[in-house]
């Protein structure tokens, strides 16, 4: 990060136990983690990225916040339909906001284990994205 100028602003804790946590759920956290910061070091000509921690009555969140340009989201390519797929597969609900002033990705995972649902895991309403411009 230093050598794109970038300060991590890193305000991680523990979180509680999360019961549905397998290797390949630890696996969707981690590459969607990873498309947060591609964008983020490739599109988003952010200075600050902060990274937050923390848990909620049913659920643990993950957020990564960045003070970049934000982007237009017209179209969805392949890296946010993948990060949507992952956290489907994992319950969680992910909310992605872009402005003019930078972009904030909340991942949701729930303590527990929810039951499967019929469609296979797919959960429209479990996935939001909001963008808006503002100058």
């Amino acid at each position: 990060m230093r050598k794109r100028g970038i300060t991590l602003i890193w305000r991680v804790r523990d979180i509680p136990r999360i019961d549905s946590l397998t290797p390949q759920n630890v696996l969707h956290i981690l590459r969607i983690l990873q498309e947060a910061f591609t964008n983020i070091i490739k599109h988003a000509k952010a200075k600050t990225i902060t990274v937050r921690t923390g848990s909620g009555r049913d659920h643990v969140f993950i957020e990564v916040l960045d003070d970049g340009c934000g982007f237009v989201c017209n179209r969805e390519g392949r890296g946010l339909v993948n990060m949507r797929k992952r956290a489907r597969a994992l319950s969680a609900q992910m909310e992605l906001t872009s402005t003019a002033s930078g972009t904030r990705l909340i991942l949701q995972i729930p303590r527990a284990a929810k039951p499967s649902l019929p469609d296979g895991g797919r959960d429209q309403a479990s996935n939001t994205m909001r963008v808006a411009l503002s100058s």
